[in-house]
């Protein structure tokens, strides 16, 4: 199943839980919540947010508008454990669907 991993970022009052989105791609990985997107770098652990209450999808990132957003740095330990929990080529995350 598809792995979640609890974080702030921003001004969230208390953390939510985050997926990976599988592939890193130039040195970077998204995760997701319920109303947050961020782009985080493995290297440096600066992470680009986006919010959004009606969910933050990709383009949010990108053009920003009247959305919530900023840049941090998170701790290269939680940078690791995300990294980690990535799914993998053959990896199930729900119910018979697997990464291909």
């Amino acid at each position: 199943m598809i792995k979640s991993f609890p974080l702030k970022l921003g001004n969230m009052r208390k953390p939510q839980n985050f997926v990976v989105y599988p592939g890193e791609h130039d040195g970077k990985i998204k995760i997701q919540s319920d109303d947050c997107i961020a782009s985080v770098d493995v290297n440096t652990g600066e992470t680009r947010w986006a919010r959004n209450r009606g969910g933050a999808y990709f383009h949010h990132l990108s053009f920003g508008g009247n959305i919530a957003n900023g840049t941090e740095i998170i701790p290269i330990d939680v940078v690791n454990s995300l990294r980690n929990g990535m799914p993998k080529k053959g990896d199930e995350i729900g119910k018979g669907v697997f990464i291909g």
